[in-house]
Parts: C-alpha cells; structure tokens; sequence
C-alpha cells in the first residue's frame, strides 16, 4: 500500500533549532513548547538533554545508533516503531549520510502528507472492497437484507435500534434515487461495507474487533484528525502511535486477503485469462510491433 513509500524526509522539520549555551532560555522554551527533551548540537553528532523539572540542560551526548535515522528511511516498519519506543532522547535525528538533516518527532506524524496518503490507502481498500462484493453477485438488495436481518437478531438491542435505522434511511426515496443513479454500494458508508463483509452473507473477511480498528482509523484521517495524541498529561502519546502502526498494518493485511479473494474469483479469473489470451493472439499475428504496444502500455 501506498503508506509504505513514506520517509523520513516527508515528515522532518527540516529547519533544524541547535542548542546554543549563550541563549539557554530560548533553548529551554523550544523543548518546553514542543514537549521534547534534547535539542542536536551544531557538530550534528551530539545532542543536549533537557530535564523540564530542573529548566536546565545537560551537558552533550554521543547521537545513539538508536537515535539516528536516514532521511530514505521508510516510516513504518517494526524497527522504526522500537525506535520510537525511547524515551531518551524522545526525537530521532535524521541524517543523509552523516550530515544532519532534520528531526523527528511523534507529533511529526500528524502531518498532511501522512493523512493524505493513509486516505488514498483507504479509498483503494473501499474501492477494491465494493468491486469483491459484486464479483461475488452482490448487490444493493443484499446490503439492504442484511440490514433488515441485523434490524430483527443482532445481538444487542442498541444495534437492532442501529439497523433499523440504518434500514428506514436506505430505504427512503431520496436514496432509492440515489441507488439508482450510481453504481452497486456507492450509496453506503465505509463502515456498512466492512460490518457486511463479516456477515455470513458475503463471507469473512475481518473479525468484530478488526472492524472497529479500520473504522477509527478511517475516521481520524478523513476528517484531518491527528493520528498521535496527546495523553493525560498532554504529551503526545506513544501508545496512539502505536495504535497508528497496528491499524495500518491491519489495513494492509486485510487489503492482501481481499486482493486473494478477488484473484480467486472464478469469473475474475476467466477474465483475466481471456484478456490474456487476447494479447497473446495479437502478438502471434502482429508481432514484434503488438510486443512493442504492450510493453509501451504498462
């Protein structure tokens, strides 16, 4: 998925602040402001702890291995999470080579260019989602029974109540309308797509829980939510980055076992070997010139 092209580089402050002895209450304020707790020296290689009881800074520390990141490095991976699990320094510096380029911090995930790809990542997933459901022959009507049959036996009386909602307004005429207007499912939420590909009508796709993870997640970035939060001392929180790591790599997993149901498909397999066979004709009637157009197409 596409969070996987996601570097240092795309989130760094690159406009980098170096502690400097002669204007400690500066210094002091920056750390304060932005809740970190070091600050790189101007050699790039060492940087000063910042203890907020004392308001006072420590003297110069050797950049850990730990500490350092390249500005190529890919954001979420499971060494880049440990990474973040550190409490000291709580910013990563990032480097081209050895020369330092920029600083990290866990709020540096809040940025534009994280929500705006997780949101791509999310619109292919219901796209894709949409397109499993109708190569299965499923359609509005299905989506609509589903909801009539978790309106009589879901579980908890609140979610009867839901459904039943969810059902009288999908079955007003402004969206009997809009059904006809559009394509299969377009009518209905990221949310109603996901709870009706766990129901026993399209098959499993995701558990209960898993769900409910993909929704928050689909939520924060579509409304430009932050990812990492603050916590209750208002410090942003690791644990809300970690949230964030789990949920996208839940994303990806279940986007791969949608990718397989839809590969598996016997109607998107004769397609595709039809379309295949097509090309092949082409190019044993054509040619080195049909071989060109193909490879010019990809």
């Amino acid at each position: 998925m596409q969070f996987h092209r996601l570097t240092f580089a795309h989130i760094m402050e690159r406009h980098v602040l170096y502690y400097d002895a002669d204007a400690p209450d500066a210094c002091a304020f920056i750390c304060q402001r932005l809740n970190i707790n070091a600050l790189p020296g101007l050699d790039g290689e060492t940087y000063y702890p910042f203890d907020e009881e004392s308001n006072q800074f420590g003297d110069p520390q050797l950049v850990p291995e730990q500490g350092r990141a390249q500005s190529h490095d890919i954001l979420f991976t499971e060494a880049v999470r440990e990474q973040f699990a550190q409490t000291e320094p709580n910013v990563l510096f990032v480097y081209d080579g050895r020369v330092l380029v920029g600083v990290v911090h866990l709020s540096d995930f809040n940025r534009s260019s994280v929500l705006q790809i997780v949101q791509d990542d999310i619109i292919l997933f219901e796209r894709d989602l949409r397109r499993f459901f109708m190569l299965r022959g499923r359609s509005d009507a299905d989506m609509l029974a589903f909801f009539e049959y978790q309106s009589e036996h879901a579980d908890a009386y609140g979610l009867r109540n839901f459904y039943t909602d969810k059902l009288r307004d999908a079955t007003m005429p402004r969206r009997q309308n809009e059904r006809r207007l559009l394509d299969p499912f377009q009518t209905f939420e990221f949310s109603d797509l996901l709870y009706f590909s766990g129901s026993d009508v399209s098959g499993p796709l995701l558990r209960f829980d898993q769900v409910k993870e993909l929704i928050g997640l689909r939520n924060r970035v579509m409304h430009a939510k932050n990812t990492v939060e603050y916590d209750e001392h208002r410090v942003y929180s690791y644990e809300s980055l970690e949230r964030l790591y789990d949920e996208l790599f839940l994303l990806e997993s279940a986007y791969h076992r949608l990718l397989r149901s839809i590969a598996n498909d016997l109607d998107y397999t004769r397609t595709r070997r039809e379309a295949n066979r097509s090309r092949l004709d082409q190019i044993q009637e054509s040619g080195e010139k049909a071989l060109r157009f193909f490879k010019a197409a990809i």
